[in-house]
């Protein structure tokens, strides 16, 4: 099929993928949750009446803070670089689509505060980027993140959106050190590291070996792969669907260094009707993170591919 060309119009705040992405800085925290069945029919199931099958893999929720300090999309990098920050929430979800089984990262919450990145990643990627304000403490003490957003709290007829903080995480104990050991670009190493932190959280768990060989095909490849729904509503019937794809795309590591967080870290999530996050994720306040890394990396946001897409 042949496409039409995208009209770019006055002062359009989209530009056009690859994304690359250089000195970023992800605080990453580790909680034991996973995917509900209502979250992979929504997303997965239910649009493609069942072509494509989602169920959770691994029980892991992983909650970034970061800090994006040059962003620029590669084909339009005259247009100028951008920075912001943003809270991401990913885990991985087992997506069976006609063949064998294979694992994506997927990410079905983020909230940050640039227009332009809210536009490219929803119009283009199908991620649900929501607008938020974040903060990320001063790098010598990374002990408080969170995040704010305007949503419906609470449903209700005589209700009107709000502004509050959704997530928070804060260090139990001064526990952080800059002299913590550091990988850098190995990411044979990088894998060992984490995959040890992830045997000693669940002992007992063990996953599909296939499935688990692709995971650290992620790591081998310098490729994580990411999969999520892009629709956009009709103009007549905004219950309907004018198109809805369910799209894979990937991010392409280019230099990488980690270091781990010792914490422990404690999560806050305040009750949202509009983002039911622990209803989703299975996460709840209280919880004390498995594990936490700080990454600092350059990556690329690749063009995507349609996995499904509606007739």
């Amino acid at each position: 099929m042949t496409l039409a060309h995208y009209a770019e119009t006055n002062g359009q705040i989209l530009t056009s993928q690859p994304f690359q992405v250089i000195n970023a800085r992800f605080y990453t925290f580790a909680f034991k949750g996973s995917i509900s069945k209502e979250l992979c029919d929504r997303w997965f199931t239910n649009p493609s009446g069942g072509s494509v099958e989602a169920s959770s893999f691994l029980p892991l929720v992983i909650i970034s803070f970061c800090d994006y300090t040059e962003g620029c999309s590669i084909p339009q990098r005259y247009k100028g670089k951008i920075d912001y920050h943003e809270t991401l929430f990913t885990t991985f979800v087992r997506l069976k689509n006609g063949g064998s089984s294979v694992v994506y990262a997927f990410a079905p919450y983020l909230f940050l505060n640039n227009a332009s990145a809210i536009a490219a990643g929803r119009e283009i990627y199908g991620m649900p980027k929501t607008w938020g304000w974040i903060k990320i403490p001063a790098a010598a003490n990374p002990d408080y993140f969170s995040a704010e957003t305007e949503a419906f709290f609470s449903y209700s007829p005589d209700n009107h959106e709000k502004t509050d903080v959704l997530v928070e995480i804060k260090l139990l104990s001064d526990s952080f050190r800059e002299d913590a050991p550091v990988i850098e670009d190995d990411m044979e190493k990088i894998w060992t590291d984490l995959q040890e932190d992830y045997n000693k959280s669940f002992p007992d768990e063990r996953a599909e070996a296939d499935l688990c060989r692709q995971l650290r095909d992620f790591f081998s490849h310098r490729r994580f792969p990411f999969v999520s729904l892009k629709q956009f509503p009709d103009i007549e019937d905004g219950s309907k669907a004018c198109y809805q794809s369910i799209v894979g795309f990937s991010m392409k590591i280019d230099k990488i260094k980690i270091k781990r967080l010792k914490g422990p870290y404690v999560l806050t999530l305040t009750s949202c009707d509009q983002f039911p996050i622990g209803k989703d994720l299975g996460l709840s306040s209280g919880q004390k993170t498995l594990f936490s890394r700080l990454i600092e990396w350059n990556f690329v946001f690749e063009a995507g591919k349609e996995l499904w897409k509606a007739p």
